[in-house]
Formats: C-alpha cells, sequence, structure tokens
C-alpha cells in the first residue's frame, strides 16, 4: 500500500511538472510571438497609419466624404479600437515599465478616444435638438414663447461638442508615437551620417563610430516628450474654456432676427384676418408685406446675395435650406386660427403678374432677380412636404435641389434650424396652430472647422516634434552626449581595453583640430596652450564642463589600464566591465594561448646602476622606449619590465595559420633592429663617454641579450588582492629567459629556439647560424639553438639632423604611423626576409660574416652533432679565429663548443644522443 501510494503520488507530481512546464513553454512561445509581431516593420507601418488615422480620419470624413460613407469610418474606427487595444495587451506583455505607466495609461485613453468618433455615439453625446414648440414650461419668461426655445438647444449642443473636443484633445498623446518615429528617423540619419572631422565633438572620434542612444538618454527623451505632450495637452483643455466666445454667441444674429420679422409680419396679417373689419386691400397688404420679408430673409440666406452694390455676403451668413412649419401638438388654439400648412405660402406674389409687379420695384429689383425660377415655383406652392421629426410634425418645402428634407439628408451637425421668438405668449397658444422653423445649412463652417482641426493637428505634431527636440537639445549637447561618449568609450575599452591608448591620440588629435592646429608638434601646441595656463585655476574649472573632465579622467584611466595590465591583461579588464556592479574580481581564471616570447636584459646592470645612481630610471627607460616602440611596430606586446630586464609577447594564436610564420618572422626582425637602435641612439651613445662607466667598464657601451621562443603558456593574473600582474606562467616562458642567459656564454646577442625557428619562414630562416644542440633545465625535449650573427659596433651614432627628424613627430603622430605600419606588415607585398636583405644597418652589421665561415662553422656544427669531435674540433678550431681579423674577439659559439669538446678530450661520450644538458648559474 504505502508503495502504490508514493508511485500515485510520484504520478501526480510528474503530471503537475509536465503541465507546469507546458505552461511556461506557452508563455514563453506567447512573449516569443508577441516580440515578433511588435518588432515587425509591417505592424510598426500599420499602426502609424492608425495613427494617422486617428488624428486627422475624422475630420477628412466631415471633409471629404458624405453621409452615406459615415458607416465604413465607423468600422474602420472600431477596427482601430481593436487594433489599439491588441497593441496595448502586447505592449503590457513584452515591454518593460510599461504596464499601468504613463504611456500605457495614455494610450489607454487615447484609444479609449476613438468611441466618440462613432457617429451614433458623437450625435448622442452632442445631444442635437430636435423641432420643437412644446417645451414652453422649461422656459423662465413664459411671455417670450421660443425666446430660449434654439438658445437653449443650441448652448446644450456647444457643450456637448466641447466635451467631445476636449475629448478628442486626449487622442494627441498618440502623437508620441509619431515624434518618437521622427526622432528614430533623426537617430537614423545622424548614424547613418559620416563623421566630418571638421566639426567632431572634442573627446569623440570617428573611429569609435557613432555610439547608440544610452538608457540614461532614452529614458529623459521618453520624459521630456511625457512633459512636452502634457503641456500641450493642458493648454489645448484648459484655454477653450476661458474663451468668452458662449457670451458673444448669446447675441441676436441675422438668422434669428430675420425670423423675428418674418413671424411679426405674419402676426399682423394673421391679427387683420381674424378681424372682421379689416378692410380686403389692408388685408392684401399685410399678406404681401410677410410675402416680401420672406423673400427678403430667402435672398440674404441664399447661396451668394449682395446687399446691392456687389459685395457677396454669404461668408459672414448662413446658408437657408430649408423654411417650413413645426406643428404644436396641444390641440388648444381657436378654431378660428389659420392653416398655416395651407396658408403659409407665397400666395399673392406667386402670380406672374405680382412679380413682375414687384420686379419693377427698384429696392426689390435685386432680390427678385436673384431668386431661381425653380425656388420661386416652389415656395408659391403649399409648403405641405412632411419633414416630421421624433417630437414634432414638421411640413415646408426645400430650397435644395434633390434634398427634399435637408435635416433627413445630412449630418445632425451640419444643419441649425431657428424659431422666432413670440413675446406674446397668449396670442401663440391661443391663435397658432405651429410656429415658423428656418433650417440653415452650414455645411462649409464644419468643413472649415474640420479643415482647421487637422491643421491644428498638424500644427500641433510639428510643435511637438520640434519642441521635444528643442527641450532635450541643451541636455542632449551639455550632459547626454558627453554621458554617451563615456559609455562608447568605456564599451570601446571593454571590448578592446588596449584600444583605450588610442582613445587619447584621439583625444589629441580633436583638441589639436579645435585649437586650429592641423600639422603641429607637440611644442606648438603646448605654446598654445600655455597662453590659457596664465589664468586662474578658477577660471580654468568654470571653462571647462564637468562632464568633458570626466571624460577626460576615462580616456586616462583607460589608458592607465591598458599601459599597466598590458595585454596579457585585456581579459581581466573586459570581464569587470562587463558587470554591471562595483565589485572589481581581479582573479579571474587564467587562459591558455600560444605566443611567442622575448626576453632582453641589460647587460652589466649592477654596475651601471651602482654609476648611475638616481639617472637609473632615466637610463632604463631610454633602453625601454627603443625595445617596446620597435617590438609594437612588428605586432608585439611589452608584458613585464623587471629591472632591468623586458618580456616582449607575440599572439601568434590570434592570427590565421597563412600568417603565423610573418608573425614569427617580425619577432626576429624586431630584436634585429633594436640591436641596430641601441648602437646608433644618440642619448644612449653619450654613456660611451661616461667617466666613471669607463672607469669601471673599459669601451662601455650600452648592450643587450635577446631569448626568443615558441610556445604555449597561462594568460591570467599572478598575484592576489592587494597586487596582480597580467603575465604568462609556463616552461617555454622560463625557458625564454634561460635563452636569454646563455647569450653570454655563447657570445652571440640573440638566441633562438628551434620551435620559434621552424615557425618562421624558410627564405627568412636561412640567415640563422645552429651554435647548439641542447636541453634546457626545467625543459623534457631537447632544442636547438641559433643566433643571428650581428656585428653592431660597426655602426655609427646617427647624426643629430636623423635625431631631429625623428623627433619631430609628436608621440601621438609617431603612434598613428605605427598603427598605419602595422596594417602594412600584414599585406601580402611585404616578406621580413626582403627588408632583412635590404635594411643598410643589418646590411653593414652583417656584411663582415662571409659564406665560407658559415660554410666551415656547419660542417663543424654537424660533426660536433654527430659525435665526431675529433673532426670536429679541427673544424671549429679554423672557425675560432676566422673573424679576427675583422671583430676584436673569436667566435662565441666555436669557442664555447670546443670548450665543452676539450672537458670530455674531444671525444665524445658512450651514446651520445648529439645534444647535451644546459647548465647555468
Amino acid at each position: 500500500m504505502v508503495g502504490k501510494r508514493h508511485s500515485v503520488v510520484a504520478g501526480l507530481e510528474q503530471s503537475v511538472g509536465e503541465s507546469r512546464r507546458e505552461r511556461r513553454n506557452c508563455a514563453r512561445s506567447a512573449l516569443g510571438l508577441a516580440r515578433r509581431v511588435l518588432a515587425n516593420p509591417l505592424f510598426s507601418l500599420l499602426m502609424g497609419l492608425l495613427t494617422v488615422y486617428a488624428l486627422l480620419g475624422d475630420d477628412a470624413r466631415v471633409v471629404c466624404f458624405q453621409t452615406e460613407h459615415d458607416a465604413y469610418f465607423n468600422m474602420a474606427t472600431i477596427a482601430s479600437l481593436l487594433i489599439f487595444t491588441i497593441e496595448i495587451v502586447l505592449s503590457s506583455m513584452v515591454k518593460d515599465d510599461y504596464f499601468l505607466g504613463f504611456w500605457f495609461l495614455a494610450d489607454i485613453f487615447a484609444s479609449a478616444s476613438l468611441i466618440f468618433d462613432l457617429t451614433f455615439v458623437s450625435e448622442y453625446m452632442m445631444g442635437y435638438p430636435e423641432i420643437s414648440v412644446n417645451n414652453l414650461s422649461l422656459n423662465k419668461d413664459a411671455s417670450a414663447v421660443g425666446a430660449t426655445e434654439y438658445a437653449r438647444a443650441s448652448r446644450s449642443a456647444r457643450v456637448g461638442t466641447r466635451v467631445a473636443r476636449l475629448l478628442r484633445v486626449v487622442r494627441l498623446v498618440r502623437l508620441s508615437r509619431i515624434i518618437r518615429c521622427f526622432q528614430c528617423v533623426l537617430e537614423s540619419l545622424r548614424l547613418s551620417k559620416p563623421a566630418d572631422p571638421s566639426v567632431v565633438v572634442p573627446g569623440d572620434a570617428a573611429d569609435i563610430g557613432q555610439q547608440a542612444e544610452s538608457r540614461v538618454g532614452r529614458k529623459l527623451s521618453e520624459r521630456t516628450t511625457q512633459r512636452l505632450i502634457m503641456l500641450v495637452l493642458t493648454m489645448l483643455i484648459g484655454i477653450p474654456p476661458l474663451h468668452p466666445g458662449d457670451y458673444i454667441t448669446m447675441m441676436t444674429n441675422s438668422a434669428q432676427y430675420g425670423a423675428n420679422v418674418i413671424f411679426q409680419a405674419w402676426r399682423d396679417y394673421e391679427v387683420a384676418a381674424l378681424s372682421n373689419s379689416t378692410p380686403g386691400k389692408l388685408l392684401r397688404r399685410k399678406r404681401i408685406d410677410w410675402e416680401v420679408q420672406v423673400l427678403t430673409y430667402i435672398f440674404y440666406h441664399n447661396e451668394c446675395s449682395d446687399g446691392g452694390n456687389g459685395t457677396c455676403l454669404e461668408p459672414w451668413l448662413y446658408k437657408l435650406c430649408w423654411i417650413g412649419y413645426v406643428k404644436k401638438q396641444s390641440g388648444d388654439t381657436l378654431g378660428t386660427s389659420i392653416n398655416v400648412t395651407n396658408e403659409g405660402y407665397i400666395q399673392v406674389l406667386g402670380t406672374g403678374q405680382e412679380w413682375d409687379a414687384l420686379s419693377s420695384n427698384h429696392s426689390m429689383r435685386h432680390i427678385i432677380r436673384r431668386v431661381p425660377q425653380d425656388v420661386q415655383s416652389a415656395l408659391a406652392q403649399p409648403w405641405a412636404h412632411d419633414c416630421s421629426e421624433s417630437n414634432a410634425v414638421v411640413h415646408g418645402v426645400s430650397l435644395l435641389r434633390g434634398m427634399p428634407c435637408p435635416r433627413a439628408s445630412l449630418r445632425k451637425q451640419e444643419t441649425i434650424w431657428f424659431t422666432p421668438v413670440v413675446h406674446q405668449s397668449a396670442f401663440f397658444e391661443q391663435y397658432m396652430e405651429g410656429q415658423f422653423v428656418f433650417v440653415f445649412d452650414v455645411r462649409s463652417l464644419i468643413e472649415w472647422e474640420a479643415i482647421l482641426g487637422m491643421v491644428q493637428t498638424v500644427f500641433v505634431v510639428i510643435v511637438l516634434a520640434i519642441g521635444a527636440l528643442l527641450f532635450s537639445r541643451d541636455v542632449d549637447k551639455l550632459v547626454l552626449l558627453p554621458i554617451e561618449r563615456m559609455i562608447s568609450k568605456v564599451e570601446t575599452i571593454r571590448h578592446d581595453p588596449l584600444y583605450a591608448i588610442r582613445l587619447g591620440d584621439l583625444q589629441f588629435q580633436d583638441d589639436r583640430r579645435r585649437l586650429g592646429v592641423h600639422r603641429a608638434s607637440i611644442p606648438m601646441l603646448m605654446k598654445r596652450k600655455g597662453k590659457h595656463r596664465d589664468r586662474s585655476s578658477a577660471s580654468k574649472k568654470q571653462a571647462t564642463m564637468e562632464t568633458k573632465i570626466l571624460e577626460n579622467a576615462i580616456i586616462k584611466l583607460g589608458s592607465l589600464l591598458a599601459l599597466g595590465f598590458g595585454e596579457a591583461g585585456s581579459e581581466i579588464i573586459g570581464q569587470n566591465l562587463d558587470d554591471d556592479n562595483a565589485t572589481v574580481n581581479a582573479m579571474i581564471p587564467g587562459h591558455k594561448v600560444e605566443a611567442i616570447y622575448g626576453f632582453c636584459n641589460i647587460r652589466n646592470f649592477t654596475t651601471t646602476t651602482e654609476v648611475l645612481q638616481e639617472k637609473t630610471m632615466v637610463f632604463v627607460n631610454q633602453v625601454a622606449e627603443i625595445v617596446h616602440r620597435i617590438v609594437h611596430e612588428h605586432l608585439g606586446a611589452a608584458n613585464k619590465n623587471v629591472g632591468e630586464a623586458f618580456l616582449l609577447v607575440w599572439r601568434i594564436g590570434l592570427y590565421d595559420q597563412e600568417l603565423r610564420p610573418k608573425v614569427a618572422d617580425l619577432a626576429v626582425m624586431s630584436f634585429v633592429q633594436v640591436v641596430a637602435e641601441l648602437s646608433r641612439n644618440r642619448q644612449l651613445a653619450e654613456y660611451r663617454g661616461h667617466p666613471a662607466l669607463l672607469a669601471r667598464l673599459p669601451n662601455f657601451r650600452v648592450s643587450l641579450g635577446f631569448g626568443l621562443h615558441l610556445g604555449w603558456s597561462i594568460e591570467g593574473a599572478i598575484g592576489s588582492e592587494f597586487k596582480i600582474d597580467a603575465s604568462y606562467l609556463s616552461p617555454h616562458v622560463n625557458a625564454v629567459g634561460r635563452l636569454e642567459a646563455a647569450t653570454a656564454e655563447y657570445g652571440v646577442t640573440i638566441l633562438m629556439s628551434e620551435p620559434l625557428v621552424r615557425s618562421c619562414n624558410l627564405q627568412f630562416s636561412r640567415h640563422f647560424r645552429p651554435v647548439d644542440h641542447v636541453r634546457l633545465q626545467g625543459s623534457n625535449l631537447p632544442t636547438r639553438l641559433f643566433t643571428v650573427d650581428l656585428h653592431y659596433e660597426i655602426l655609427t651614432v646617427e647624426s643629430a639632423l636623423s635625431e631631429k627628424r625623428r623627433k619631430s613627430l609628436n608621440r601621438y603622430q609617431e603612434r598613428e604611423l605605427r598603427e598605419q605600419l602595422k596594417v602594412s606588415l600584414l599585406q601580402r607585398s611585404y616578406q621580413v626576409h626582403d627588408v632583412f636583405d635590404s635594411d643598410k644597418d643589418v646590411r653593414r652589421m652583417r656584411e663582415r660574416f662571409f659564406v665560407d665561415f658559415f660554410q666551415e662553422f656547419e660542417k663543424g656544427y654537424l660533426n660536433y652533432e654527430a659525435g665526431e669531435w675529433d673532426v670536429a674540433a679541427k673544424v671549429l678550431c679554423r672557425t675560432k679565429t676566422m673573424l679576427r681579423s675583422v671583430r676584436s674577439s673569436e667566435d662565441g659559439p666555436s669557442c664555447r663548443l670546443l670548450d665543452y669538446m676539450r672537458s670530455f678530450g674531444n671525444e665524445a661520450p658512450s651514446g651520445w644522443p648529439g645534444w647535451r644538458e644546459l647548465k647555468q648559474k
């Protein structure tokens, strides 16, 4: 039972774990899909187009389309609302700090504002008034029937319009998307634009490339855009309610005034008609007066009317499109009232005779002639076309062709209506069965308002875009750009710590360009800078931005790190800069590398130190400058300075297989060049005449011993958290030190191991002479030793003119030239053996080593390895003195081999393997 229970529990746990994994996989898949959708260029383009539609679509609908197209716009608006909702959901899933943030709420409100673009929603909210005269109980002044009917309705519509407009203003939040797209375009143009060296900001360099926007810059840009949008929205929402336009619109306009005049004329006519004592001629005159007022009203509110002097009044007036009556639904009028529907039309003037008579009247001539014939015919018939609305029975006549009921054919906001103001409500209620209604077509005003709305939107887009750029310009220039340059430099140092020194060169070039020095030397630049040193320190601090100080500090610290750690410490610097925390972990694990190791040591250094005392540092640095510079020019790197000794490294494993022989050749050639430079340098030549040195070391001259070896090592940090050195550890590194120590024993300047010689090109290695076959102390395998014969004492010191020419370039220009030289060294056209054969200093140092000498020594050496020591001794005795006529000493390798063979009586020991143990003190 217990076993079954355990198996059941295990099965449940397994199923729960599988379901959890499935849910996690589904969540990862959903997040990945959301990221792909949001990052898709087509989706971004779609959202941009929908944003433009959300901003301009409703106004474009009013300007360019008719009422029958509103249904398509409603569908497009609903689809846009759904897509915006999907975007908000996907962004909430993927983007950090988006959900419940500013942009989340802004997108929510902006998307929700699209609801008010739906025509049925906007018409409901606007509260466009229906034609009616039955709301008298709501009037405060009962004696003025209809006096506030339209005013109250229009105020309600204006309030609804204002609320909808304010809600639509919130949609401008989506302008941030366009602004961000605009900023991205500018950023891409800035990044793709090639750097102009004449306008490079000091401290920034074209070699580094244009840096991408930092997280700080992106955050500050978003904050600036947020505040700018909120400022514009506050102005757009807060200023309109403070405008006194509502009070101005309460004044009586021409449409209302004309309606009042028409009603007054009708009232006079109806009073006369109800009176039995009114003469027929007077009654006809009053009828004609009413009809004239109607015609005058129609004329002055027609498509284009003038006041008799050729001035078109149409831009300033509403356009009358329908005239008729609205009946009261309460049947409390007297039976003697006139049937307005059947009687209220142009009866008297409708006859052709009356029209002609009226046309002869000078004051009415221009009015009658301007009324179209079809309109005259429609006005002369009963205004009985039914245009009833939900709350009123309405009859009348349309002045628009093909549109009998304009309010039914046009949008609600495209028409407004007026009813006359009635000051004697008792007469109206008892004797009037309805009221006149005048409907005006305001499509041109609505279209103009929509056009201005689009212009306003575009203007706000431009203002926000330019404002966001201008507001952040100073911050970008003074803070963000320096910070981004610093980040770029730190990133560059992180990827390639040794490039930090190059940053200092670029900084110097920028400063020189800023000061207008194009080909000046350091003294000229310092002379110009010296003018500024006369100022006080406070002035200098005030003139230099703190960001500039930090930027320079980063460059200096990076350069010091590169100089202090060298190539071996680049991994330490890079890994520590990769971390976001401030903890330094210098004791990182090392890694195996393949490299060429060079070791050189200043000879007679102990005596030199005792003589020079405090000037020893100057002496060592003079030698180090030559060694490091030439090695660096030949693709090597200085690793360690140990008093009088220097460890140099060529990371041959970083190069392709076909380039490795050339790198080995360059390593050997660099030591040959160092030997020549040590003999020709004027500063080091001065030590040959130093009295104290000559007293201790006759015929003193600066000389070094060199060792070269190829092998593996472990590159990393050596030490503890208190002090570390970035260097290399392996038996091969120790072997190169022993090779250098053996140069004094063999009387040569350079000793190379067989693995290094085998890695060189044959055309170059033929110049090397094998001098012995030994097993170095600490090594398991024997190796042949090779040397490059150089008679450096024969070289003369360089002239003062050559020294001046060499020093005419400043260190930054020299480093730039070295970088160019290093690139050219790897070209196929550059061959080290050709340079070795053609270099005048090398040829002079080797001109006294003739072919017979090399052939004779090779014969003796081969017999030495073969165990034929008696033959070898005879041959080497000859080579020992073959160079006596041209050198002050005997051949060192010949002497060393002879001494070793004599210790065995010139007979090879039994079982001679062809090599010997090299024992060193």
